[in-house]
């Protein structure tokens, strides 16, 4: 017979079973049917990369199995306490406040005071479950050899890109195994074909693990894959849980405040060090046993995608060298984030004093949703430009910017792109640290809420001289 405390996580899972097949019918009658949800994403701002998702059925038949009930139960029991209190389940919380998966964002203003208020009230009362969670699931030891691995980083475009640096490190620790990355579909297509990688594993639009539907069907797919190692490079305490459910062995995640209890792997992080973003990636891998030194992040240019860009230059009549911009940034399915955009007359004067020292061609990119700010930025130029917002898929961007004399963007997940594939870069960063999330690339230039234009320039010429 089972001990007490398993006995009435077992009767508590039912309950909480019974709570979240009612909760999801609800959820999944709200939900567009496939044509809207279809359209809703061709109109988003990264429409043109991503393909849409279609509403999975949703069952929560096979949760029992094994060990299922325990995870069940800390999950019904963590989102019925903030449902409660704040109403919000845990990620929700986290993302509302800190980034979709839980880091605290430079100049984020977060929702109205109210609810922060009813927020900071509840972060205790769950913060005190952790250690509990802690004990359930012990800790356990790296690898010797792995077969089957998992990396997840569901979202966003720049971190994804940051985490070929340790998808990269894994590729040369475990060299036969078989490797499969979980991203988001709008993130997915910026490492499609990196040659480290042997399959994409599509989490749909959103945080799989914002919504009951997009948890289990995240722990479905996982299940499926018969993953023997798990690398999770999010904070979020629900994706812990996921991978537990999902039954895979060994789990090495990120621990920051006791949210990666479902970890047997655990990877300390404090939030308020100063330590690149990618660095910590890297830990995770040094946690399974791989090799870390030397590890950038990491784009090669398909040579497709560099034939396409070359005949493209050809046609726009440009022989010469040329400088990349991108006057966007900050823009995530369900977040707009303008207070990273440099802003358009201030980057068009930068932009000319860079043309003219140079002797450079300008192009000005971006995706569809930037046709307004490409053009605005062309109507404060001196100099001439192309403008080819919408135009490129990410690959070639990549090639694009890798033979550019110079890229220059804003903190945006294009900027680390074209980082990653080899750019001489430079990244303007007015709201995040460049010391956590400046391009993880030995040849970028980070700067860090410019004084002026002028100054911008300066600085840059003074780099690329050196």
């Amino acid at each position: 017979m089972l001990p007490v405390w398993q006995r009435t996580f077992v009767v508590g899972a039912d309950v909480v079973d019974n709570f979240c097949q009612v909760a999801q019918q609800g959820a999944e009658a709200d939900q567009p049917n496939d044509g809207e949800r279809q359209q809703q994403h061709k109109n988003s701002h990264f429409g043109q990369f991503a393909q849409p998702i279609t509403v999975a059925e949703y069952s929560c038949e096979g949760a029992y199995n094994g060990h299922g009930c325990i995870p069940v139960f800390c999950y019904g029991f963590s989102i019925s306490l903030k449902v409660i209190l704040t109403g919000f389940n845990l990620d929700a919380t986290f993302s509302s406040r800190n980034g979709q998966d839980g880091r605290m964002r430079a100049g984020y203003t977060g929702r109205s005071a109210g609810v922060q208020s009813r927020q900071t009230q509840a972060q205790p009362l769950t913060n005190m479950m952790y250690p509990i969670l802690r004990r359930i699931f012990p800790a356990g030891a790296a690898p010797a050899q792995a077969q089957r691995i998992v990396i997840l980083r569901p979202c966003c475009i720049g971190d994804v890109v940051m985490a070929t640096a340790a998808l990269s490190a894994l590729r040369a620790s475990f060299p036969s195994a078989h490797i499969s990355f979980a991203a988001g579909d709008w993130s997915a297509r910026a490492i499609a074909g990196h040659p480290a990688l042997d399959d994409i594993l599509d989490t749909g639009t959103d945080m799989p693990t914002r919504s009951l539907g997009g948890f289990w069907r995240l722990v479905r797919r996982l299940r499926m894959g018969r993953y023997d190692l798990a690398v999770s490079l999010v904070r979020s305490p629900v994706m812990s849980l996921a991978l537990w459910l999902a039954r895979i062995s060994l789990r090495a995640g990120l621990d920051s405040g006791g949210r990666g209890f479902g970890y047997n792997l655990r990877v300390a992080v404090d939030p308020a060090a100063l330590e690149h973003e990618a660095e910590i990636y890297l830990r995770v891998v040094g946690a399974v046993g791989g090799r870390k030194a030397h590890t950038y992040a990491n784009l090669p240019v398909a040579e497709s995608a560099g034939a396409s860009v070359w005949e493209r230059l050809r046609a726009a009549g440009i022989d010469k060298a040329y400088i990349v911009a991108h006057p966007g940034g900050g823009s995530n399915p369900g977040a707009q984030r303008t207070a990273k955009q440099y802003p358009p007359a201030q980057l068009a004067a930068l932009l000319d004093t860079l043309v003219q020292a140079t002797d450079s061609e300008l192009i000005l990119l971006g995706g569809p949703d930037d046709s307004e700010l490409v053009a605005a930025v062309a109507g404060h130029l001196q100099a001439s430009a192309q403008q080819w917002a919408g135009a490129l898929s990410f690959a070639e961007i990549g090639a694009l910017a890798a033979g550019a004399r110079l890229y220059i963007g804003n903190d945006s997940g294009l900027t680390h792109l074209a980082a990653a594939s080899g750019a001489k870069t430079v990244m303007l960063m007015l709201v995040t640290d460049p010391r956590r999330y400046a391009p993880w690339s030995p040849d970028s230039l980070a700067l860090h809420k410019p004084d002026s234009p002028a100054s911008a320039a300066q600085e840059i010429l003074a780099w690329l001289a050196s």
